[in-house]
């Protein structure tokens, strides 16, 4: 393959993340959301707001392992930036694809993060208590391999919804 081939397949696959994330988005509950504010002990911006979230990663064969770990390094990263309970109302859920999909944290929940799990896969920090909690112990290989089908994944994301899963 050569390197212009090569770099519309990277540009392709990251215009349809970013797609995938604009649609997850969209599918954020219709709760009315707060002013997100900074919490000085956290120094989190979105601790007020009220929000299902999710996610949707792409597993297809052409993500390279790099890319995947980059990916979910920016989950763990938008995770830890919302308090998830009963209080502030905030659940979140995950799902891979490739050709199908594999749901990874479904139904939805408040246990989707794990304060006492930390760190990031790029500074091969991270740090899990063994509790099976927390999108970093739930998600941190990829599964799939197949061709890439983003159909699959937003009818996935919508069908979830639909169902009363966020």
């Amino acid at each position: 393959m050569n390197i212009h081939r090569m770099n519309s397949v990277l540009i392709f696959k990251n215009i349809c993340f970013a797609i995938l994330v604009s649609v997850a988005l969209l599918f954020l509950s219709a709760r009315p959301l707060a002013t997100p504010t900074v919490n000085a002990a956290t120094n989190y911006a979105c601790n007020d707001v009220k929000a299902d979230l999710w996610f949707g990663n792409d597993e297809s064969g052409s993500v390279s392992s790099s890319e995947f770990n980059d990916a979910l390094d920016f989950m763990y990263q938008i995770s830890d930036s919302f308090e998830y309970d009963s209080v502030t109302g905030v659940q979140a859920g995950a799902f891979a694809w490739d050709t199908s999909t594999n749901d990874i944290i479904v139904p939805i929940t408040e246990d989707f993060a794990d304060t006492d799990d930390t760190g990031l896969i790029q500074d091969t920090n991270v740090v899990v208590d063994g509790d099976s909690k927390g999108i970093r112990e739930l998600y941190s290989s990829k599964a799939g391999g197949g061709g890439t089908n983003l159909t699959v994944a937003t009818q996935h994301m919508a069908d979830l919804i639909d169902t009363g899963n966020g």
